[in-house]
């Protein structure tokens, strides 16, 4: 980490990499449509000899560090999309250069390599105040926590008329944080580990954590509860509130419960292979027929076409000679095989037309502590007779 220059009392000085990585890092929480126009900028100052930038969109709010800062600036507004482009080509490919923002009494000067731009700046005054981040109860590997959330956003809804259903359920305790997601047709879940010393649910948006996890330092990550809401992220000197959804979430983690009638384990790049091509080849809006047979899995478009046989064993009731077809969304067969990257991959089955649960190879459909993927399978118009 450079050490940042001060040049006056009421300049803030940084490299421009500096600069660009903040501004990224604040960018969760800024609104690309603000519903103030206050909203688009973000807010710069020095706290405890560190230079600071501030963001929020009332749902999310940011505080990042650009540097180490060995004097006071007074706090001052800047506009970020402004800033982001007007940095990108005055900086160039030499990120390394100095940047200096400088206030002069109302107005903010951005001095770069010979550069003096004008800021189009507001009131500091009128920036609304951040929440204020408890003292983490939770600790977590950022990236193992991003990924398994990851894995079970991708069963999130997208459509929001259903807000509810758009979030990824948290639900923190003692020994571990188990994650749940659905949009009703499918539904995912995963745990991770770590050190807790309080326990609480709460609900995040999935596609606001996609934007926060993508600023995440490697390392620990802290997270804490307010108790209104909000979760607080801290990654590094970095910090991060996401303010919940509301509403009950449906009681969902019972549908892992169902006995499975017949259990396959298949080879998943083989899977992902033939399930790819059903899929270019299937009708629009049409699903692709996966049928459990003697000696593999077969997937195709049409109920009639052949595939080549995927590697598979089976278990817990499949006879010789006994065959299973089902019909499945292949776009949602393709995200459970990207969330899933064991080699192999396990399908328990009920009897009848029920969601079968997918997992890892080696793990059980059982068990509350690995990655599982529900998907529920579209009714065939032979089953309709």
């Amino acid at each position: 980490m450079s050490t940042a220059v001060l040049t006056a009392n009421t300049t803030a000085t940084a490299t421009g990499q500096e600069w660009l990585d903040a501004l990224a890092n604040v960018s969760p929480a800024v609104s690309t449509k603000p519903p103030v126009p206050i909203l688009a900028f973000v807010k710069v100052f020095t706290e405890r000899g560190q230079l600071r930038m501030q963001a929020t969109d009332y749902a999310t709010s940011a505080d990042v560090r650009v540097t180490r800062h060995p004097d006071e600036v007074k706090p001052f507004l800047i506009p970020h999309k402004w800033a982001v482009t007007t940095l990108k080509p005055v900086l160039g490919k030499n990120k390394a250069v100095w940047v200096t923002i400088r206030q002069n009494g109302d107005k903010v000067e951005l001095l770069c390599d010979g550069y003096e731009i004008p800021v189009d700046t507001a009131p500091v005054a009128e920036y609304p105040d951040l929440p204020v981040a408890p003292n983490p109860s939770a600790l977590l590997d950022a990236e193992k926590f991003s990924t398994a959330m990851a894995g079970v956003a991708v069963t999130a809804s997208t459509d929001d008329t259903l807000p509810i259903l758009t979030g990824v359920r948290l639900e923190f305790n003692l020994n571990e944080v188990v994650m749940l997601a659905t949009d009703r047709y499918r539904l995912a879940s995963d745990a991770v580990g770590g050190a807790f010393s309080e326990e609480f649910t709460v609900l995040i948006g999935a596609k606001t954590w996609a934007k926060v996890a993508k600023q995440l330092s490697k390392g620990l990550a802290g997270f804490s509860y307010d108790g209104d809401r909000t979760l607080h992220v801290r990654s590094g000197d970095n910090v991060y509130s996401i303010l919940g959804l509301d509403g009950d979430y449906p009681k969902i983690r019972s549908l892992f419960g169902q006995t499975s009638e017949v259990v396959a384990v298949m080879n998943r790049a083989k899977l992902l292979e033939t399930v790819t091509v059903a899929s270019k080849l299937a009708e629009r809006n049409k699903p692709v027929h996966l049928t459990l047979k003697e000696g593999g899995v077969m997937v195709a478009a049409d109920p009639e076409a052949k595939s080549p046989l995927v590697p598979t064993e089976y278990d817990r009731g499949f006879n010789h000679g006994d065959e299973r077809v089902f019909g499945y969304n292949p776009g949602y067969l393709l995200d459970m095989l990207k969330a899933i990257t064991a080699d192999t991959v396990r399908l328990s089955q009920p009897a009848g037309p029920k969601p079968g649960t997918w997992t890892a190879g080696d793990d059980s459909a059982e068990s509350d502590s690995v990655y599982r993927h529900m998907i529920m399978p579209v009714r065939l118009p032979s089953e309709n007779k």
